[in-house]
């Protein structure tokens, strides 16, 4: 995912992702992916990451949590190198 919460490659699984408009309560860095499927019980990987051939992705960090109320979806937060909520692309994976 771009870090604009825009989908880069993604599975036919994938239904679509968001970045949460960042203000009271909301940081930057805060996404949304939603599946056609019951993810909450899956393991998840992110990692920081593009497909852009022609930039390497900013250092940061990445985590991701399954999305309360949500079960086909999952919670994804990016931060800086210096832990600063901070809008990064990411590569996640869903695991069975």
């Amino acid at each position: 995912m771009a870090a604009n919460g825009t989908l880069l490659q993604h599975s036919g699984n994938v239904v679509s992702s968001f970045r949460f408009t960042p203000g009271i309560g909301v940081s930057p860095g805060q996404y949304q992916v939603l599946l056609d499927y019951n993810v909450s019980a899956k393991a998840y990987v992110a990692t920081i990451g593009t497909n852009d051939t022609a930039n390497v992705p900013p250092a940061g960090e990445v985590s991701v949590a399954p999305r309360t109320l949500t079960p086909n979806a999952v919670f994804v937060q990016t931060r800086s190198s210096s832990g600063s909520a901070s809008d990064r692309p990411f590569h996640l994976v869903i695991a069975n």
